[in-house]
């Protein structure tokens, strides 16, 4: 499984819209194939950071999701409403042994 953060910053101003766009966003993202979680967490220190955190079955599947016209658009309409760029981190969900 592929898990992503996406850490964003908002406009104050904006961060009605931001949310209004994400929750379509995610409704429509959560129907693509591999998409095991969508969501969308507020920083409880700042209001207008947002976490994003996403569940994809595999590395495929999120990039097919990153490839699709929804993706692009959505992406299109949040990037005006964002204070800065995104911060992403990709993680490899598998179990790392520790003794």
């Amino acid at each position: 499984m592929i898990v992503i953060r996406v850490k964003v910053s908002v406009k104050p101003e904006n961060k009605s819209d931001f949310i209004n766009v994400m929750q379509d966003s995610i409704a429509i993202s959560r129907e693509f194939d591999g998409c095991q979680h969508f969501g969308l967490y507020q920083d409880v220190m700042d209001d207008t950071t947002l976490i994003l955190y996403e569940e994809w079955e595999t590395q495929a599947q999120f990039d097919a999701y990153k490839a699709s016209d929804h993706f692009k658009e959505s992406g299109k309409q949040l990037f005006a409403l964002m204070n800065g760029a995104p911060d992403s981190a990709y993680f490899n969900a598998e179990m790392i042994p520790v003794s």
